[in-house]
């Protein structure tokens, strides 16, 4: 892919659309709501950061999706949130992860 393209996969099963491939990793969700997109290197104690700082800021995680295609390779995250994250937060949690890519996505059910 060129500079500033991104690429994500779909499908749809029973009717429900799901996205099923994110940058070049595979990870399966149903589009809707409050997303959080997070790349990272993979490590451990990286998704404890991320659900210890969205809890401290009262952000609940109703599911998360998590994709990598080796061990301690990259890693992508995608969390489906009853809440928006504020961008104070948001900022926090790419830090914490020393994230390579991050997106806040509102799409509605």
């Amino acid at each position: 892919a060129g500079a500033g393209r991104k690429i994500i996969a779909g499908t749809v099963f029973d009717g429900v659309p799901r996205i099923v491939r994110m940058k070049d990793l595979d990870v399966e969700f149903i589009p809707e709501g409050h997303i959080l997109v997070l790349s990272y290197g993979d490590r451990p104690g990286m998704v404890g950061k991320i659900g210890s700082i969205l809890g401290r800021n009262n952000v609940n995680i109703a599911s998360m999706h998590v994709g990598r295609r080796t061990r301690r390779g990259r890693a992508i995250v995608v969390l489906l949130l009853d809440e928006d994250v504020p961008p104070e937060v948001m900022e926090e949690v790419e830090k914490a992860v020393e994230a390579d890519f991050a997106r806040l996505i509102h799409i509605a059910p």
